[in-house]
């Protein structure tokens, strides 16, 4: 069976929680020396990139160079504080796209897929929400206006302890098709017929899981130590040392390069195909995000992401852009 591996990375303004509306790109410039990791790899990058940086001239030529290169896809990424048009309260409930009216995220959505359209040359397929704040009404927006995969959906993590952050009940790391009336991963039984063109997205979830193959009573047991009555005895953190529950995100951000291989090796020996790494340019540049504080962090960053791509060569696993992630479920 021939595995994928997807890189997703949430091309973004800097300067992580300001919530600016005309925000600085610098972290822009720096994605030539990222994606000399990847074409050293045959990598394949999709860059979900938001509203300020498909208005930044620099920021358009650098990425649209790579783009016509073939280095990478293009795809969106929306941040509702600081794309067009700006008419909701700024609250922290409003942070999140999937709490505004759906007339509203629209709005936006045409907004920043016009812009993208516009000064990339191409039409987006890919979506992820911002902050993860995917609901049906953000699915059937984007359905509607022709995206055909979206990477919004977090498996065995919500997002309920931040005001307004959204829950999936998301129990697994596979793919599956889905839109705002089957709202939905698909149950045992299901015998789903896809019909035509637009009909359904395709979730193609950030790879998330545990260190040890019982993830499911690893997930029970985390969810049912994150209550308060167990916070004190630091419950989670005595089994996060023993190694009895390990909770890891494929991203170089957060996790040690054994980590993701270990975790990867767990997915894959599941019988899901595909992995999902995924990360924040903001990253960059020391500082932006709360993962990186100095440039030694930086480039630690570097070369775990090329650490794993040598991995994923070594396994034969193929970096393939999100577009085609429609053509592996055939």
């Amino acid at each position: 069976m021939q595995r994928y591996l997807f890189i997703t990375i949430d091309t973004e303004e800097d300067d992580w929680g300001e919530y600016n509306a005309r925000p600085s790109v610098e972290n822009i410039y720096r994605i030539p020396r990222l994606q000399e990791v990847f074409d050293r790899h045959a990598a394949i990058p999709t860059y979900l990139i938001n509203y300020p940086v498909a208005t930044d001239p620099g920021s358009v030529k650098l990425l649209r160079g790579i783009h016509e290169r073939g280095g990478c896809e293009i795809g969106s990424h929306l941040h509702p504080w600081n794309t067009p048009p700006l008419e909701e309260e700024r609250t922290p409930r409003n942070l999140y796209m999937h709490n505004l009216p759906v007339e509203l995220i629209r709005k936006k959505m045409e907004t920043l897929h016009g812009v993208i359209r516009k000064n990339f040359g191409v039409e987006p397929v890919s979506f992820r929400a911002g902050r993860w704040g995917f609901d049906r009404n953000v699915a059937g927006v984007i359905r509607s206006m022709g995206y055909r995969v979206d990477t919004s959906m977090t498996p065995f993590f919500e997002w309920d302890d931040y005001e307004g952050g959204p829950v999936f009940g998301l129990k697994s790391n596979g793919m599956f098709y889905f839109n705002e009336t089957e709202y939905r991963p698909p149950r045992k039984g299901d015998s789903r017929r896809i019909g035509g063109t637009g009909d359904y997205l395709l979730q193609v979830p950030p790879t998330m899981g545990f260190l040890q193959p019982y993830f499911r009573f690893a997930d029970l047991l985390r969810n049912s130590f994150r209550k308060k009555v167990f916070s004190r005895f630091r419950v989670l953190g005595m089994m996060e040392k023993l190694g009895i529950m390990n909770f890891r995100w494929l991203s170089p951000e957060n996790s040690f390069v054994e980590d993701m291989i270990a975790l990867s090796r767990i997915v894959l020996r599941k019988g899901v195909p595909f992995l999902n790494m995924f990360f924040h340019s903001t990253s960059l540049v020391p500082g932006r995000s709360p993962f990186i504080k100095t440039e030694a962090d930086v480039e630690e960053m570097l070369r775990k992401i090329d650490a794993y791509l040598q991995f994923a060569n070594r396994e034969d696993i193929q970096s393939v852009g999100l577009s085609g992630a429609g053509e592996l479920m055939r």
